[in-house]
C-alpha cells in the first residue's frame, strides 16, 4: 500500500488571476512509530535487618521482686531493631515490554520492634521476695519458718510491726536477727531456740511478747543485750548456761518481768543470772 504527503501550493500570477496546484508525493512503505517508557514498579531487594537491638523497655519480671540472691532471665516484647533494603526505580517500554532500570538503586530503612531477652540479678532484699526464694510461707502474722536451714534473714524490715500471733524462726543456723528491729510486740510465742544466734541485738525494739520467748538451747549467745526493752507476758526461757553480759536493772526487761517468769527449772537461767 502507497502513502502519500499532499502539499498545497497557492501560485498567484496576478491580482485578478488565481489557480490552485495540488503536488502529490509518494513515499513507499513509511510507518511511524511512537517510542514511550512509562513508570514500572520498583524493584526491592529483601529487608536485612541489623544485629543491634536497643531501647528495650518493659522488662518482667521485675529485678525488684526478685530477692538479691537470685539470677534469673527477664524477657520483653518491646525492643527496637533496625532494617534496610535498597530500592531500583524502573521504566516499562509500552510497546515491547523492556524494563530498564532508572537512576541508581537507592536505600531505605526501618525499624521493627522485637521481643528479647537477658540475664539479670533481683534487687530486692524483703521477707516477701525471700519467701519466694525459698519457698517459704507468708504469714506475716503467725510465721513459722522453723528448721528450714536459713543461713540468713532477709535484710528488709519485717512485714508488720505488731504481729497478732506467733513467731517462729527456731531451728536455723543464722547468727543474727538484725532484720526483725522494725517489730514493736508479738502478741504469741516468740521462738528462737536451738539457734546459732551470737546476739539478739534485732530485738531491742520489741517492747512486749504475748506468751513465751524462747532462745534457749542457743550456746553461741555473746550477749543479751537486745532484751533490754522486752517484756514478756508468759515465761522466759533463757540458757542456764549463757555467761554473757547482765542487763542493767533499770531496763524494761529486769525492771518489768517479774522473776516468776524465769523458768525455774536447772535447765534456765533465772533473773539473777540476767539482770544486776
Amino acid at each position: 500500500m502507497k502513502k502519500f504527503i499532499l502539499a498545497s501550493l497557492l501560485l498567484s500570477s496576478s491580482a485578478s488571476l488565481h489557480a490552485d496546484y495540488v503536488l502529490v508525493f509518494p513515499i513507499e512503505n513509511v510507518e511511524f512509530v511512537k517510542i514511550e517508557w512509562v513508570s514500572h514498579e520498583p524493584l526491592f531487594t529483601e529487608w536485612v535487618t541489623q544485629p543491634e537491638i536497643y531501647d528495650c523497655i518493659n522488662w518482667t519480671p521485675l529485678q525488684e521482686s526478685k530477692y538479691i540472691e537470685v539470677s534469673f532471665t527477664q524477657t520483653t516484647e518491646n525492643c527496637k531493631q533496625n532494617q534496610t533494603r535498597t530500592k531500583q526505580e524502573r521504566q516499562i517500554h509500552t510497546t515491547t515490554g523492556e524494563i530498564r532500570n532508572v537512576g541508581s538503586a537507592i536505600n531505605e530503612n526501618q525499624t521493627i520492634t522485637v521481643s528479647s531477652s537477658r540475664q539479670s540479678q533481683g534487687t530486692s532484699n524483703s521477707w516477701e521476695s525471700f519467701a519466694d526464694y525459698k519457698g517459704l510461707p507468708k504469714d506475716w502474722n503467725n510465721l513459722n519458718w522453723g528448721g528450714r536451714n536459713l543461713t540468713t534473714l532477709p535484710s528488709g524490715n519485717y512485714p508488720v510491726k505488731n504481729v497478732s500471733g506467733n513467731l517462729y524462726l527456731h531451728n536455723n543456723p543464722f547468727t543474727n536477727v538484725n532484720s526483725l528491729t522494725s517489730i514493736e510486740s508479738i502478741n504469741g510465742y516468740l521462738g528462737l531456740y536451738d539457734s546459732s544466734l551470737t546476739n539478739v541485738d534485732g530485738l531491742i525494739n520489741l517492747r512486749t511478747v504475748g506468751q513465751t520467748f524462747s532462745i534457749r538451747t542457743s550456746p553461741n549467745l555473746a550477749n543479751i543485750n537486745g532484751l533490754a526493752n522486752m517484756v514478756v507476758n508468759g515465761t522466759i526461757n533463757i540458757d542456764k548456761t549463757y555467761k554473757g553480759p547482765k542487763l542493767p536493772a533499770s531496763s524494761r526487761f529486769c525492771s518489768m518481768n517479774a522473776a516468776n517468769k524465769f523458768a525455774t527449772t536447772t535447765t534456765y537461767a533465772s533473773k539473777t543470772q540476767l539482770c544486776l
